[in-house]
């Protein structure tokens, strides 16, 4: 949806002189006008931040999905994932609520280990 209203906002201007909005009788849209509910620059600027996030976030689910993917590869991936926002710490990272008590050492082990082979692979000495 928000891929979409992206590709037709250029469009929206056609409606600048349009006063007339079909209410359908509701009490919140009543004596407003069609451009009243089109975004302006800043919520357009934050709207294309949020779909790049989006689409990051759709690149990643679609990795997992693919052969060979391993519990250590989620977990790299997932890691990547909260370095580039960090609120999603409460959602993949390895203390996160869907990940059952006794399994909470193994994915902390997970995460230490794709650390290191990152620290590594960004090493220039390593070969």
């Amino acid at each position: 949806m928000l891929k979409a209203y992206m590709e037709i906002r250029g469009y929206l201007l056609h409606f600048e002189g349009d006063d007339e909005v079909d209410t359908n009788e509701d009490p919140e849209t009543i004596g407003k006008r069609l451009t009243d509910f089109i975004p302006d620059q800043g919520e357009n600027e934050m709207l294309k931040g949020l779909l790049s996030t989006l689409e990051s976030y759709q690149c990643a689910n679609m990795i997992t999905q693919s052969t060979g993917f391993n519990i250590l590869k989620a977990r790299r991936l997932f890691r990547r994932l909260i370095e580039e926002n960090d609120r999603l710490v409460q959602y993949l990272g390895p203390n996160s609520a869907i990940i059952d008590r006794q399994f909470r050492s193994f994915e902390s082990g997970l995460y230490k280990l794709a650390s290191m082979q990152q620290q590594r692979n960004n090493c220039k000495f390593y070969s």
